[in-house]
């Protein structure tokens, strides 16, 4: 597990313990939610940065491929966040949640 994965972690759990509740996430209806691929793309991100990016002109093309998929997946997920701004959920902590 990288750096990057830590952090991102990390933030999760800090989230979820100072509002007392999950990060926000798109929905896909009522009763479902979906992952946009932060990790997924953090993972793929760190393993092509592993490799020698100076030197390998292969990793490097894999390295770029791995940084705008996770560059699409924060921006998605940046979109997901400024539509719950005042549509905190029942039983956390208001402004934690902000």
């Amino acid at each position: 597990m990288g750096t990057l994965l830590d952090k991102w972690r990390s933030a999760k759990k800090l989230f979820k313990d100072t509002a007392k509740v999950k990060k926000p996430s798109p929905k896909v209806d009522a009763f479902a939610s979906k992952g946009l691929g932060i990790e997924k793309a953090l993972i793929k991100l760190e393993a092509a940065q592993a490799k020698n990016i100076n030197t390998n002109a292969n990793a490097l093309v894999t390295w770029k491929k791995a940084a705008l998929e996770y560059y699409n997946a924060k921006v998605s997920y940046i979109m997901v966040l400024d539509t719950t701004v005042g549509r905190e959920p029942a039983g956390g902590d208001r402004e934690a949640y902000r």
